[in-house]
């Protein structure tokens, strides 16, 4: 299995590592379920079992130094007394002594209150409301700062926390989503529930590292990295059960929506089985009454419906609220199949998240509303299990977030606009101060090439920036004349050692792609391929149409791709959802190369590069575009 095998490191980062082994590192020892030390000292939770998997993979040992309490681990990492922190967020103030590694988990913090709580919207506003914490964490940090309005009270545990608010001792406490859902279903605390989320307060839980192991950090994002979904599925499954169970004695389901100050939804579903504890099912009958009756109130107020389908998808409960948002009656859909109101283009994807929804699951999607109109919504929906494990429908709720996406839609076109900005910025000062040179050598030796460098690189540089957002797109015919006012001054630097073939019919010259794709594998080919070697050699650009589908080439018999850079196209592959890619930031380190290009072609087409290493030496990176002859829009 992947989890057994051993990195890749190199020889330094290897010896580094048994020079450091064993290391040491503190932990929070009352941080369920993400960690907890019981009464023997033995570490167990979420973050445990991350440690294990990147144990494995580094060949390396940690030992753990116990603290009393988490206030007592921070101090020992800055007294020098352990060289990592299991799990903890990034803060100006923990920056004077530590580096982070990349997150390896990333959580919502709720506001948790008393079942009788009313909703809050902004913290701005409860004045003078007391806030309880666990001592020592990141949200008492920034709280202070944030919200001075807030009285806060620490206590030295989890449960300490919880308890005061369960007792009226404090209005609210915030927490980790995780950590509420784990508490209050495994304490059964269920007169306390979510009463909102403060945004901008999402956990990025990270190791902490002493500031002077740099080389450390480095090896520990490698080993996050290679961490798959499913290991991480498998370890919050393991701890954080979402699971809802039907049993012959009982149905019982608690779903819990709460609607957020941008229309985002939290849904909450708390299930037991009433085996072990027959004498309290009227009293939480009563209960999960109560609680579907509030919320759905307060989804009156959050353009919000509840729905079930029945195996087949058939409509078989919608709430009263679906008229507001679509305009249906909601009887009306009973006995209505929900592949008849969703779009046509999103069924495959909804149906393959339902299949395979067997936890809480979250997705967004287009309904057809009765005037026929589509409307976005976001999805929280679950499946209802039998004893045995059998699907015997899927519940949940349905968010209208259309303005969200016309904001979002704004968003992106404005990112777009800026990443266009940033491409254009990568044109790199090492070529154009190549470039410039040799002009400048030409020009008392041969002016007339001179003279036609000056003009390629005008043409380079004015086709460059002649976009006015990454949305618009060119004719491979534009593209090429690009590329070539690329390859000409190039040449001019390597000589004999670049040759370039062009394989490309003239009819596909009208074929429309996106800006500034093609020029950027060119330029990888020679710089990272070929250029590496003495010989120099050569790049093929290939162009050909295969039924409705365009496909375009670059081939290079240079030095080769490295399997890293292969993998990390892999793992966009299989983690791509258009939210992630809409987030994509440009990748600094590799400028304008495989990964930035990789992830325009997902996010635009859901489909991005292909990239394989030659048998015969050197790589080829190829992409195939839906076939588009339009007139440019530039």
């Amino acid at each position: 299995m992947k989890s057994e095998q051993p990195l890749n490191l190199s020889q330094e980062e290897t010896e580094y590592l048994q020079s450091i082994s064993p290391i040491k590192i503190a932990v929070d020892p009352d941080w369920e379920p993400f960690e907890r030390l019981n009464d023997k000292g033995e570490y167990s939770g979420i973050a445990a079992d991350y440690f294990k998997l990147i144990e494995k993979r580094l060949h390396v040992r940690f030992e753990l130094v116990p603290t009393s309490d988490w206030s007592q681990s921070l101090q020992y990492s800055q007294d020098g007394k352990v060289m990592l922190l299991s799990l903890l967020n990034k803060t100006p103030e923990r920056e004077k002594w530590l580096i982070f590694s990349d997150p390896l988990i990333v959580d919502d913090n709720v506001i948790i209150g008393r079942y009788d709580s009313a909703f809050v919207r902004d913290l701005h506003n409860e004045v003078n409301k007391t806030v309880v914490l666990p001592a020592g964490t990141s949200v008492e940090e920034r709280l202070r700062t944030d919200y001075p309005n807030l009285s806060i009270v620490l206590t030295e545990t989890e449960a300490e926390a919880f308890d005061m608010v369960l007792t009226g001792q404090a209005d609210f406490t915030i927490r980790s989503l995780i950590v509420a859902e784990y508490n209050i279903r495994g304490q059964g605390w269920f007169d306390l529930k979510v009463i909102g989320k403060i945004e901008g307060y999402s956990n990025y839980l990270s190791i902490g590292i002493a500031k002077n192991q740099v080389m450390l950090q480095s090896i520990l994002d490698k080993a996050i990295l290679s961490i798959t979904e499913q290991e991480k599925t498998d370890i919050l499954n393991r701890h954080v059960p979402l699971k809802v169970e039907i049993t012959n004695s009982n149905r019982v389901v608690i779903i819990c929506l709460i609607a957020t100050a941008v229309g985002a939804v939290i849904l909450l579903i708390v299930g037991f089985i009433q085996s072990s504890r027959a004498r309290y099912l009227a009293i939480h009958n009563r209960k999960i009454q109560e609680i579907t009756e509030r919320y759905e109130a307060l989804s009156e107020l959050s353009g919000t419906y509840f729905w079930q389908v029945d195996r087949g998808g058939v409509y078989s409960y919608v709430s009263h609220e679906v008229c507001k948002v679509l305009g249906f009656e909601g009887n009306s859909l009973l006995g209505k199949h929900y592949g008849d109101y969703i779009d046509a283009d999103d069924m495959q994807r909804y149906e393959k998240t339902m299949e395979n929804a067997e936890i809480l699951t979250n997705y967004e999607i287009r309904h057809r509303k009765k005037d026929g109109t589509l409307l976005w919504l976001k999805v929280d929906a679950m499946p209802v299990l039998a004893a045995d494990g059998t699907v015997l429908a899927y519940r949940g709720s349905s968010t209208d977030i259309e303005q969200r996406k016309h904001l979002e839609s704004n968003l992106i076109k404005a990112k777009n606009e800026i990443e266009l900005a940033y491409y254009q910025a990568q044109i790199g000062p090492h070529f154009l101060y190549n470039a410039m040179s040799a002009i400048a050598l030409y020009c008392t030796t041969e002016p007339k090439k001179a003279s036609s460098l000056i003009v390629d690189l005008s043409f380079f540089l004015r086709k460059s920036y002649d976009f006015k957002n990454m949305d618009y797109m060119v004719t491979l015919e534009q593209e090429l004349e690009l590329v070539k006012a690329y390859i000409n001054i190039e040449k001019v630097r390597f000589q004999d050692r670049l040759q370039v073939i062009y394989e490309i019919p003239e009819e596909l010259y009208q074929q429309l792609i996106p800006p500034l794709i093609l020029q950027p594998l060119i330029e990888n080919a020679i710089n990272h391929g070929l250029m590496k070697r003495i010989e120099g050699g050569t790049v093929v650009i290939c162009a050909a149409q295969t039924g409705n589908m365009f496909q375009c080439e670059v081939r290079d018999d240079g030095v080769g791709i490295g399997e890293t850079q292969i993998q990390i196209l892999k793992d966009m592959n299989e983690t791509f959802t258009t939210i992630t890619m809409e987030k994509t930031e440009p990748t600094s380190r590799r400028g304008v190369g495989l990964v930035n290009i990789h992830a325009r072609l997902l996010r635009r087409y859901h489909k991005g590069l292909t990239i394989a290493r030659n048998e015969a030496g050197g790589t080829t990176v190829s992409f195939s575009l839906p076939e588009s002859r339009k007139e440019s829009t530039i």
